[in-house]
């Protein structure tokens, strides 16, 4: 299984690392990130400060 695919899944604004994870796993429809199915943390899911 490919280890990163570089997709950006989500933008916004969060406090921290886990309340990124927790806004973007709402807006996909879930309630947080404990929501987000095991096979899509399968590849891992990566949290990084984007610079515009």
């Amino acid at each position: 299984m490919q280890a990163a695919t570089g997709a950006i899944l989500w933008i916004g604004s969060a406090l921290d690392p886990q309340k990124a994870l927790d806004a973007m796993a709402r807006t996909s429809g879930y309630r947080d990130r404990n929501g987000i199915p095991a096979h899509l943390y399968a590849g891992g899911l990566h949290v990084e400060e984007v610079e515009a």
